[in-house]
This record gives structure tokens, sequence and C-alpha cells, in this order.
């Protein structure tokens, strides 16, 4: 009879380790490594409290290079513009650096293999997997739901996606919502 890890409880604090090369569980998500070959989940909007939110915390989606490209926004410039670029390349390859250091920045927060403190918020909806939040507020003890918004509230929230039929938004960790592109 060997030692048999237990899955973590509602309230725990653990430790965990970011694993980019796992398939992510209702993305866009941070999957994690547990003691005992446990998963866990942490959904985008369990990353920092509402009020620290960033854009695209998890950095750029690799899975959409290949469909559409680059989704950088490039300025466009008149050849005369371009011609006048060219001769103060000095300001804008100090902005370049500062952008690519920006960027960097943000995939270092999360780059893989990293160890970082989790609190276990409970059963993610994928079998073995273990719902956590990085928050500051879920750290020092703060297990309550995030709130439904009402009708024509405003709120917070991650784009998931954008198709023909609207913006898919995450508002928190079990609430979606669609934005008509017409609004």
């Amino acid at each position: 009879a060997g030692f048999k890890p237990t899955k973590p409880q509602r309230g725990d604090v653990v430790v965990g380790r970011i694993n980019k090369k796992m398939r992510v569980l209702g993305p866009p998500a941070l999957m994690l490594n547990l003691r005992g070959t446990f998963t866990g989940r942490c959904c985008i909007t369990e990353l920092n409290d509402m009020d620290d939110w960033a854009n695209m915390p998890l950095g750029k989606d690799p899975s959409n290079d290949s469909k559409s490209g680059s989704n950088e926004v490039q300025r466009v410039v008149s050849d005369s513009e371009a011609d006048l670029s060219n001769n103060e390349n000095d300001d804008d390859d100090e902005e370049s650096r500062d952008e690519d250091k920006a960027k960097s920045e943000i995939r270092e927060e999360y780059p893989d293999g990293k160890f970082i403190k989790c609190r276990v918020l409970g059963s993610a909806r994928a079998k073995g997997a273990v719902e956590l939040s990085l928050r500051d507020s879920r750290l020092e003890g703060d297990l309550e739901e995030d709130c439904v918004p009402e009708p024509n509230d405003m709120t917070h929230a991650y784009v998931i996606s954008t198709t023909k039929k609207g913006c898919f938004v995450r508002i928190s960790r079990y609430v979606e919502g669609r934005v008509i592109l017409k609004e």
C-alpha cells in the first residue's frame, strides 16, 4: 500500500506548475499540473481581480496564426510617409523595442514551467480537473462567486471569439455572453 494523494478541495491553497503544452480545457484558460498527477484549470477571468484585468494576459493564441495571419494592428502609410519614416528610423526602432518589451512581459507573466500559488475553487466541468484562481482576493480567502450581471449592466469581459453571429465574451468562469455586432 503506497501513498495515494488526495484531490485538492475547495478553499485549499496549492502550488501549481504552469503547463502550456497541455490541451486547454474551456479556453481561454491556463492549465496547471498539481501534486499527485491532478490537473488544474484557471479561467482567464480568474488570473487577476477584475480591476487588474489586462488585454491578452495569456499572450497571442498560436492556433489563430494559421487561420488569419498576423493579429497585430499595423498603421497604413502612404509612399511619401514611408520615405519620411525611413529617415526617422531611430525613433521608430525605440518605439518598436518598447512594444516588443511590453509583449514579452505579458508572455513572461505566465511562462511554461513556472510554479505559482493558487486557490482551489472546486471541480472543473472536465473530469479530473480542478478549478483554480490566481486572484489576490481569492488567495486572501474570498470564495464567493462573481455576480451575474443584470440586463443592460455594463461589465468587464474577455473576448473569446468573434463570428458572423456576434462577439462572444467570458464574464466569469461560468458566465459567457454575446455582443451583437451591430451594437
